[in-house]
């Protein structure tokens, strides 16, 4: 028999129930009994849910579901189908994430019937994060933490679901019983006092949002939408349930310990900016086991756009026309700082309505000026005495041969207003083979400049001449159901000297690099030259890179091959690693650990140093106590020489310690470890530290050399050199970074449980 969950049957069963242990004693004297603590608002819940608490049977027709295990950051269950039970749907969700669908799918005051069809509606939503569908003979989940399923992380102190239907055929289409099974993650002690503070500067149609950690909050969630909708869910479900909200609104939570840069956060209203709508920034911190710590909340207004605000003027024209790219040639008056544009196939632009719709022309419009192409104003200012009007040429080389093209786009002024939806229309010439008439073709090359075990570093030359280069690392391709779509032994042959690839079929490459599945495009403003470094590689193995061009006339080149390999991965016994180290430029340790030799893969961290600052310690116990945390759960694990960060600022630490230990193989094939390598930096002693002896009293130096300092060399960069419009923000015109687009015109919370992304195996 079902049973409705109710926070206000259990605190009231906990009232009655307390005087009976508390007025019994053997001289019949009163103990005195401390002060109660207040209880909790919690409101009526509006949309409960028929649930059973930990086990759930089932008949012949459903799934039963019965909870094994539950610790505070995983669980287990065990599933029993029914005799008549063909396939299943099945999923986990937090309650708090339920709720707030059944809210908003209009479940407040329903009865249990129209709850439950909401919930199975919310099972079956093959569009977001519908239910998993299972095999009768699927019937055991060991840790669902750690599962392929688990759409959130498993927190401490939170309520979750199991929902399951049983099906009356065999691919989950046909549902018959529903059940659903309740669990509670038990509490886990908090870890001293974790805090975060926000920070906010409210902007016109955006805001900057920095939250502050104290050094006990290690991570953190957050969330920013109008007050609202917050407020109505608070009203719904209470302060605790909207914690358990805000803890599943992304699948993991927020490294605290960074950079002032990665917690700040740009929430972008666009269109919906009203400076009259109220907006809550809210944010959880957690302590390093990510326990909950203080709640945080913060309202603000957007700030009002001034009466006497100029309108932006843009006009954008066509240029010359290639079969894969355009040129767009853009006026902005004095008063545009930024225009923004997309691009759609006539049919796309029809089916969308957009020019006899006002409705959809405004969706159009805010989809430009938050998550269009930027052109900004090279001639702009703040001070209008000083802007002028200015021109920007742009070339985007995404589209496709022969096809007729809609181009909108907008102008906006310092304010963020858009104006008014202005397009022009083109078409793109026909695409053929002809490398004897492609021009540029011949004078762009790629070479390979270096590789290591899973990278392959490439340079490119460019011809002006050229207009889009296509290019990709050859490799069979399959279709879903496992047939070869394109073939590595078909596209090429091994030549002469059985280690060189040759082309062995040009049209089927050719099909390949032109695949709009596959293909990687450069459009040609990437003139000059240009390095990047392929990286996800395999060790000691063998790549081939195919690439071609086309010129603005349509004429493709002939295709080029060039073939890397990448280093094997050799152990040895005698493992030895080089590491180097310096400050980054958010002031941050920042240490290389590079490969020497005999090095089949390390384990490596950068961790604050406690223990050579506790003079209790010798060096041999901070050795030993260094060892025992790299080879831990705490310790990385790589195979290639790379580089990290540590995750707070130097003048924020006393002393850091870099760790490694490298692993190579002895005769047999089985791991050799070796041994430990340490770097420090402490300000108060000059920075990076190689030599013990400046920290150890009791330290003898050894023969063996253990640590360097050298120079990093930089990251590589980015491909793509346009500008996302919300990079071009008024407010924020220098960020580097912006957070998910939000809206005010929503319904309750705008993050829920269609959202959040589609299930990989949802049907």
């Amino acid at each position: 028999m079902k049973k409705y969950f109710s926070f206000l049957l259990l605190l009231g069963m906990l009232v009655a129930v307390s005087p009976i242990f508390s007025g019994c004693s053997d001289d019949n004297t009163e103990t005195p009994q401390p002060e109660p603590e207040p209880t909790p608002d919690v409101p009526d819940n509006p949309t409960p849910i028929q649930w059973d608490e930990m086990e759930a049977k089932a008949g012949e027709r459903g799934v039963g579901i019965k909870v094994t295990n539950l610790s505070e950051n995983d669980f287990s269950f065990e599933l029993t189908p029914g005799a008549n039970v063909q396939s299943y749907r099945m999923d986990v969700y937090p309650v708090s994430r339920m709720y707030n669908y059944l809210l908003e799918e209009g479940g407040k005051g329903a009865d249990a019937d129209k709850i439950e069809e909401l919930v199975l509606a919310a099972i079956y939503n093959s569009q977001g994060a519908g239910g998993y569908t299972f095999k009768p003979s699927v019937k055991t989940f060991d840790s669902w933490a750690t599962s392929k399923y688990a759409q959130s992380e498993i927190v401490p102190d939170a309520e979750y679901i199991i929902i399951t239907v049983g099906c009356n055929d065999d691919n989950g289409q046909s549902p018959a019983d529903v059940h659903i099974c309740h669990l509670t993650t038990p509490k886990k002690e908090i870890v001293g006092d974790p805090r975060m503070d926000i920070d906010v500067t409210p902007g016109f149609t955006m805001a900057r949002i920095t939250y502050k950690p104290n050094a006990d909050c290690k991570y953190f969630y957050q969330y920013c939408v109008a007050s609202k909708y917050i407020d109505t869910y608070i009203e719904a479900y209470g302060e605790k349930m909207y914690i358990d909200f805000l803890r599943h609104t992304s699948k993991n939570a927020l490294d605290a310990q960074t950079t002032e840069e990665d917690l700040t956060y740009y929430p972008n209203f666009g269109e919906t900016a009203d400076p009259n709508t109220p907006i809550c920034v809210t944010a959880i911190a957690l302590d390093e086991n990510k326990t909950a710590g203080k709640f945080m909340r913060k309202d603000f207004n957007l700030n009002a756009i001034p009466d006497e605000a100029k309108q932006a003027s843009c006009t954008i024209t066509i240029g010359r026309v290639g079969s894969n790219t355009v040129e767009l040639k853009s006026v902005m008056d004095k008063y545009c700082r930024a225009a923004f544009y997309r691009i759609f196939s006539k049919s796309d632009w029809e089916d969308g309505n957009y020019e006899n719709s006002e409705e959809n022309t405004k969706a159009l419009i805010a989809q430009l000026s938050d998550s269009g192409w930027g052109l900004k104003n090279p001639n702009y200012s703040t001070n209008e005495d000083e802007s002028k009007e200015g021109e920007k040429i742009d070339i985007p080389f995404d589209i496709k041969p022969n096809t007729e093209y809609v181009l909108a786009y907008i102008a906006s002024n310092r304010y963020g207003q858009s104006s008014g939806l202005k397009t022009a229309t083109f078409k793109t010439i026909t695409q053929q083979y002809n490398p004897e008439a492609a021009l540029g073709g011949d004078e762009t090359t790629v070479e390979c400049t270096s590789t290591d075990r899973t990278k392959i570093a490439l340079k490119y030359t460019f011809d002006p001449d050229m207009a889009v280069l296509f290019h990709q690392f050859i490799n069979t391709v399959k279709d879903d159901k496992g047939n070869i779509i394109y073939d590595f032994d078909r596209m090429l042959k091994l030549g002469t000297d059985g280690k060189t690839y040759e082309i062995n079929d040009e049209k089927e490459i050719i099909k390949f690099l032109l695949d709009d599945r596959l293909n990687t495009e450069w459009d040609r403003s990437k003139d000059g030259t240009y390095t990047y470094t392929q990286t996800g590689m395999s060790p000691g193995t063998t790549y081939v890179y195919a690439y071609m061009t086309v010129d603005w006339y349509g004429n493709l080149s002939q295709v080029k091959l060039l073939q890397a390999t990448t280093a094997a991965i050799q152990g040895g016994p005698n493992p030895t690693m080089i590491l180097s180290g310096k400050t980054d430029q958010y002031n941050r340790f920042e240490v290389e650990f590079k490969i020497d030799k005999d090095v089949a893969k390390f384990r490596y961290m950068i961790t604050k140093d406690t223990y050579s600052t506790n003079s209790r310690y010798s060096y041999k116990d901070c050795m030993e106590g260094y060892r025992s945390d790299v080879m831990g759960e705490a310790g990385l694990e790589t195979i290639n020489s790379t580089s990290l960060n540590s995750s707070e600022t130097v003048d924020k630490v006393g002393r850091f310690v870099a760790l490694c230990v490298p692993i190579g193989k002895d005769e047999q094939g089985q791991d050799k470890v070796g041994d430990l390598y340490t770097l420090w930096y402490d300000q108060s002693l000059g920075g990076v530290i190689s030599d013990p002896a400046k920290i150890f009293k009791d330290y003898v130096a050894p023969t063996a050399k253990y640590s360097t300092i050298s120079e990093m060399s930089k990251r590589v960069q980015k491909m793509d050199r346009r500008t996302p419009a919300y990079l071009l923000t008024p407010e924020t015109r220098d960020m580097k970074r912006a957070s998910t687009v939000s809206n005010m015109d929503v319904k309750t919370i705008v993050i829920d449980m269609k959202q959040l992304g589609t299930h990989p195996h949802a049907k």
